[in-house]
Formats: C-alpha cells, structure tokens, sequence
C-alpha cells in the first residue's frame, strides 16, 4: 500500500484561504483605524415660543451612548435628546440668513473638539 504522496488539491485551496484570513486579520488589528473611536455627538432640543433651547456634547463610540443620552435627559427635562454622526450632525441644522448670506445654525468649532 502506497504512502500519502501529499495534500488534496482541495486541502491545499483551504490551507492557502486560511493562511490570507489570517493575514488580513492581522492587517486589519494592527491599523490605527481599528481603535480609533468614532466622534459622536449627543445633541438635546427643547422647543419654546421665542424658538428652542440646545445643548450638544461631544463625545466617543466607546462610551456607553444609551446610558449618556438618558443621563442627559434627566439633567435637562423637557429636551428631546439625540445621538448622531458628525455628518448627520451638520446635516440636520438648518441655515438661515445673516446679512445676505447662509450660515449654519451651530458653528463647526463644536464638531472639532
């Protein structure tokens, strides 16, 4: 009876794809975007006859965004109070006019901190 000559091609084809996981594994856990948090930013609104009252704080991904949000809700009652992107962020104020031009509601100096 003949001895194993070598691995199935099948084998091979599966050891190769295992060895590219691992290397793409590796790549992607030592990249500086793997533990970068993302920005997130907490911003609360309460409507009132002269317009509305606002509130934003900047924060991470990596804290707890529920557990602040409902903190935030406590501190301040009455505010309708939301988690968002930076880009959502900016899309969701609304320009208006000052002198001829737009200009957004909340300034950008927020979202660099």
């Amino acid at each position: 009876m003949a001895g194993k000559e070598g691995k199935k091609s099948l084998e091979k084809k599966m050891d190769a794809k295992k060895a590219d996981q691992t290397k793409n594994v590796k790549k992607l856990t030592t990249s500086d975007d793997a533990y970068s948090p993302e920005k997130r930013i907490i911003h609360g609104r309460k409507p009132s006859r002269s317009g509305s009252t606002n509130f934003v704080k900047v924060t991470t991904d990596q804290v707890d965004l529920n557990a602040e949000k409902n903190k935030l809700k406590k501190e301040n009652p009455g505010f309708s109070v939301n988690v968002l992107t930076p880009k959502q962020y900016e899309n969701s104020r609304r320009s208006y006019s000052v002198g001829g031009k737009a200009v957004r509601g909340v300034s950008k100096i927020l979202l660099k901190k």
